[in-house]
């Protein structure tokens, strides 16, 4: 399995330090040019959505083959804090007749929070993911194939 492969626009950006023969640039799908949030997402998964999707498009990290993705990281964001919601209501432990035992819901949150985890690498929402992706802390003004149009 290995590393994932280093795109070859940051290949060139890192000046080929390899010096092995750069395969052509795989195709980049578009940037969305609407990122309203899905009809089907609600509640806080509207709002994670409003709060992500303009700063991952900037950061070159949302295209249109993307968009599911946050779509679902953002209904976990969603079903997290309704879960969060009920342990801070109810406890996160019920009686029962061997004595307490873990509700339901902290087993459940613990998968969401694992899920909410792999979205967020693929995504590029960690230091550790961006790092790897090769994306600068500050957005970039202009595109790469801007850029590359006037070098």
């Amino acid at each position: 399995m290995g590393r994932p492969k280093k795109p070859t626009r940051l290949k060139v950006l890192a000046g080929n330090p390899g010096g092995r023969p750069l395969p052509p640039p795989a195709p980049e799908p578009l940037l969305p040019g609407n990122i309203e949030p899905p009809a089907d997402l609600t509640g806080y998964g509207v709002e994670v959505w409003r709060n992500l999707a303009p700063k991952l498009r900037d950061l070159g990290l949302l295209t249109e083959l993307d968009v599911g993705l946050l779509r679902d990281y953002c209904r976990l964001g969603a079903e997290q804090r309704l879960l969060e919601d009920v342990l801070d209501a109810e406890g996160r432990t019920i009686a029962s007749p061997q004595g307490l035992r873990a509700r339901p819901e902290v087993a459940i949150l613990a998968q969401v929070r694992a899920q909410k985890l792999r979205l967020s690498d693929l995504l590029g929402l960690s230091p550790r993911a961006r790092a790897s992706l090769g994306v600068s802390a500050k957005p970039a003004k202009k595109t790469f194939e801007q850029w590359a149009k006037k070098a």
